[in-house]
């Protein structure tokens, strides 16, 4: 059985990300938005959704977030005590405003899905999977 994350949506990237992932981690949701993340992960952390009948292991922000965007949706979330692991990326806001479709997006996409695929397989073998901490790749 595929592994449930939450991962973050990345312009027209993140369809390639989810795509990568699999089938070892299914992608059961992804956010837009700062706004729409702080609305619904906490959805998903609590169960509260038909779409799946396992709570999330870990949530994926990529890039798109700054530090400060990703500390305010990790509070939404129940803060640093919220039983998840919170996959960011290391360039977290650094390309915020370079969001395009490209062949260099793409095999940005695939690098870093397979960054974020060896972070999880390493939490798992780890027994961190799941639980609370910052990780990243």
């Amino acid at each position: 059985m595929a592994i449930p994350i939450l991962c973050s949506k990345s312009s027209l990237t993140s369809k390639p990300i989810a795509d990568f992932l699999g089938p070892k981690y299914e992608v059961i949701h992804t956010v837009t938005s700062v706004d729409e993340a702080k609305r619904g992960i906490p959805q998903y952390l609590s169960s509260k959704t038909s779409q799946t009948t396992q709570p999330p292991r870990a949530i994926i922000l990529g890039r798109k977030y700054t530090p400060a965007e990703f500390d305010d949706i990790r509070s939404a979330c129940g803060g640093s005590h919220a039983a998840i692991s919170w996959v960011v990326s290391n360039e977290a806001g650094e390309n915020k405003s370079k969001f395009v479709m490209s062949l260099s997006s793409f095999k940005n996409a695939k690098a870093d899905a397979q960054a974020i695929k060896d972070l999880l397989s390493k939490l798992r073998e780890d027994g961190k999977l799941g639980l609370a901490g910052e990780f990243r790749y």
